[in-house]
């Protein structure tokens, strides 16, 4: 799904100390911008940044499938950094192209109030971040809007979605539509594995009227609009740790065929802002032919107050009309801190959670130190569990 071939790709290098011209670009005189290496990369072409701080930029020039993908990659992991000191509404880096895969850089926002995004990209197809330290973005980390083809893995992902008014989330996948003339190959189309999300937050204090997100990963109205057909592909979220986040944890909303197993979530929804009073750390809502296997997810241990009374481990839930007749949930594990407490609200069919499917409802996960402070927390389980 994200291949493609290279044989007569180039390598070119940017550098604080380069120089933005035609004839530069290649050892030893490198380009001096990310900006200006990708009005220059061509499709298969690999562009390495050097350790230092660059301003945002857009990418236009796209890459293709019969020539691979356009690679923008950090030198040394989060050594690179794209800084946004802008007032405006500016993303570190928007995407408006196809066949582009960002790898290993920094990206920060140090503007109070720019409510851009870390990568952002509306209308286009396989493009991928991986491997990113993104924070302080007013807007989403990583965020796709009516795109396909998606990869997000392996980024570390805090302190977002803070002041948007359009209401952003870490990893969002929103209305994911297809493309005419664009392969369509069975298996996982769109992708989110193995990043890590936490401390992520709507500010309503900022935004100035409810919230509802500030997710770790939301899967977003695939089921399309007036305008827009439903998504049918399939999508995965896989082997990801969201922990400490406004809203909830892993959200798949009134969204079809997505897969989700071996997350762990853990003590999200604390914002106080936020609307909503059904919660949930693994959160399934008006979703159908979803399939959640092998997750873990620990609510805040119950107390009395507004957000943890209604705050839940395990989430499968409709209104209305929506249909959650096939929604399989399979090896989950909840906990709320009250053994034998499910932390389940379910108003689908019970036989979602019989038995037979081998969830442990109200049971301790035992992790090796759980918490929300990212440099000693450890949610591996203990041998035994």
């Amino acid at each position: 799904m994200f291949t493609g071939a290279t044989a007569c790709a180039a390598t070119w290098y940017v550098a604080p100390d380069g120089r933005d011209d035609a004839d530069a670009g290649t050892q030893p005189q490198p380009w001096k911008t990310p900006g200006y290496a990708a009005t220059r990369a061509s499709a298969g072409d690999t562009v390495i940044v050097e350790a230092g701080t660059y301003a945002t930029f857009v990418i236009k020039r796209s890459g293709s499938k019969a020539a691979g993908y356009i690679t923008l990659r950090a030198q040394m992991p989060h050594m690179a950094k794209i800084l946004c000191e802008s007032p405006e509404y500016v993303d570190c880096i928007t995407v408006e192209a196809d066949f582009i895969r960002i790898d290993g850089f920094e990206l920060e926002n140090v503007r109070s109030g720019n409510f851009g995004s870390g990568v952002f990209a509306r209308s286009h197809h396989h493009i991928a971040v991986l491997n990113c330290l993104i924070h302080g973005m007013g807007g989403a980390g990583v965020g796709f809007d009516h795109c396909d083809y998606l990869l997000a893995e392996g980024n570390v992902i805090h302190d977002t979605s803070m002041w948007n008014p359009y209401i952003t989330s870490a990893i969002s996948y929103y209305m994911n539509r297809t493309f005419e003339g664009v392969d369509d190959g069975p298996g996982f189309r769109n992708v989110v594995r193995n990043n890590t999300c936490y401390h992520n937050y709507n500010d309503r204090a900022v935004i100035g009227k409810e919230t509802t997100d500030g997710n770790g990963i939301i899967i977003d109205t695939l089921h399309g609009d007036a305008s827009t057909p439903a998504y049918v592909h399939p999508t995965l979220v896989e082997g990801n740790v969201c922990f400490d986040n406004g809203g909830k944890g892993v959200h798949v909303f009134q969204s079809d065929n997505v897969t989700v197993r071996n997350n762990v979530c853990y003590h999200n929804n604390w914002d106080p802002g936020n609307i909503g009073t059904w919660r949930a750390e693994l959160s399934n809502v008006q979703g159908n032919h979803d399939r959640w296997i092998n997750n873990i997810g620990v609510a805040f241990p119950t107390k009395t107050g507004a957000v943890t009374d209604s705050n839940k481990a395990i989430m499968n839930a409709r209104t209305g009309d929506y249909d959650i007749s096939d929604v399989e949930w399979t090896g989950n594990i909840s906990f709320n801190g009250t053994p034998g407490d499910a932390s389940l609200l379910n108003n689908g069919p019970a036989s979602a959670f019989a038995p037979s499917k081998g969830n442990k409802l109200g049971v301790d996960p035992l992790f090796i130190h759980p918490g929300i402070d990212p440099a000693t927390c450890d949610f591996h389980v203990r041998k035994g569990m």
